[in-house]
């Protein structure tokens, strides 16, 4: 539900994804590009829940963004994306929003940096997927 809020807010607030856009870049732990998404709009802190800004949370929005992998090759996302950044945390969370309900991505990674509006992390590669159904599975083990 938090997810479809800052979606609202973002709605709202009549922000283009364009008008403030952040980039995120994943890296592997050897420090070589992962993934990045283009076009992400970071929630503005007086727009954050009260838990949220006392967490210091970065959350970003995006739809529809150009997704370059490591190799090249570009792609563009298909569903609305929240995603929680936490600061020290060793993981951060997406919400897919679908035709089916909201899917969760817990991504196993360094905490987040922002320098530049770019946000970084390393991804550890194992990740928890819960689905709208609330199924768990677990996913890329053999990364």
């Amino acid at each position: 539900m938090l997810f479809l809020i800052y979606v609202q807010i973002a709605c709202l607030k009549g922000c283009t994804m364009n008008s403030d856009s952040y980039k995120i870049k994943s890296f592997k732990h050897n420090g070589h590009l992962h993934r990045m998404w283009l076009d992400n709009w970071l929630v503005p802190v007086r727009r954050l829940l009260p838990e949220h800004r006392k967490q210091s949370l970065n959350v970003m929005i995006n739809n529809q963004t150009v997704v370059i992998e490591a190799g090249g090759r570009q792609w563009m996302s298909r569903t609305p994306a929240v995603t929680y950044f936490i600061p020290n945390e060793w993981y951060n969370i997406v919400g897919l929003i679908e035709d089916a309900g909201i899917r969760y991505y817990c991504n196993i990674a360094s905490p987040p940096h922002i320098s530049d509006k770019t946000l970084t992390y390393i991804d550890y590669d194992l990740d928890v997927i819960v689905s709208a159904a609330k199924e768990i599975a677990i996913v890329d083990e053999g990364e």
